[in-house]
């Protein structure tokens, strides 16, 4: 009844049910792919995606713009999904649940009754209370949505897909341009200054220890699973369906990398807006640290991803 207790792989397999399997769903999906599409274009990594006639400056514009995409929808769903998944099943901790939890009717109630029954309130009444508390609880669902990152991906799909505020925002002579210069600078910061606060809690929290076997089981899914996942599926549909994709080797290669690298950043501001305490942030903080140590790792999905979208184009 109790080997699970004594056994160390079995603790260290609840351990990653409970810490580390939902750090596998967020990746990093912005600034190190960005970063890595700028380093293979200045070595000649990227040569072999070139068309003839088409200037290496198209092709890195092209891939841009395929990992921004991924990046807005992967951060909409990292902020919208990734409280609910730090947080997890609220009843699991702290709480004791009794027989009468599971079994209503188990033990039941002995009620004095008088000569006279209340009458039961009228179906109106009861169809306005039940359609007023599923109103309340779509409401509080939404509400838990609707978070400032949230909110500013869908005001950025709204400017950016109105012709009016696409022109003055991001045309060069739009009155609105120092506008978005000024929020694309704060963006760009972004990354940085998570760094710091990463390193602070680091220093700080102290978080509580670190599974080396879950580590382990985490960089290999992200580093190696996911690689092989991504890479196979993409030249599969390549090969077999080659109309659902664009026939673009850049599309290829960021799709191949798209579910690749360490675990975000993002983890870190989400901790925080969680409010999971000082134990689980250190946590992450730590794991997220590992996990950039074993970041060049990626080298061999880079190399494995060139090459065979060099041989599907060929």
């Amino acid at each position: 009844m109790y080997a699970h207790r004594r056994d160390p792989f079995i603790r260290a397999l609840a351990l990653m049910a409970d810490s580390y399997v939902r750090l596998h769903l967020l990746s990093q999906v912005t600034s190190l792919p960005l970063l890595l599409l700028h380093a293979l274009s200045q070595t000649g990594a990227l040569d072999s995606l070139v068309r003839p006639g088409e200037p290496l400056s198209l092709v890195l514009s092209r891939g841009r713009v395929y990992i921004l995409i991924n990046a807005l929808v992967g951060n909409l769903t990292h902020f919208a999904f990734g409280p609910y998944l730090l947080r997890g099943d609220p009843k699991a901790e702290g709480q004791i649940r009794l027989p009468s939890d599971h079994f209503p009717a188990a033990f039941p109630i002995a009620r004095s009754t008088g000569d006279e029954e209340p009458a039961p309130p009228p179906v109106w009444t009861r169809v306005t209370h039940r359609l007023g508390k599923s109103l309340r609880k779509a409401s509080t669902a939404l509400t838990g949505f609707l978070n400032p990152p949230l909110l500013g991906g869908l005001a950025a799909c709204f400017f950016g897909l109105i012709p009016w505020f696409h022109h003055h925002l991001f045309d060069k002579g739009g009155w609105l341009t120092p506008l978005s210069d000024s929020i694309n600078n704060v963006g760009n910061l972004y990354t940085v200054l998570q760094m710091f606060i990463l390193g602070g809690h680091l220093y700080s929290k102290q978080g509580t220890k670190t599974s080396y076997l879950a580590l382990v089981w985490l960089f290999s899914f992200r580093f190696l699973v996911m690689p092989a996942i991504s890479i196979s599926t993409i030249h599969l549909i390549r090969v077999h369906l080659p109309t659902l994709l664009r026939n673009d080797p850049v599309l290829d290669f960021v799709l191949m990398l798209s579910n690749v690298g360490p675990p975000a950043l993002t983890l870190s501001a989400i901790a925080e807006m969680t409010d999971l305490g000082p134990r689980v942030e250190g946590q992450i903080a730590r794991t997220l640290t590992a996990s950039y140590v074993v970041t060049p790792l990626i080298a061999l999905t880079v190399t494995a991803a060139l090459e065979v979208v060099e041989r599907s184009y060929r």
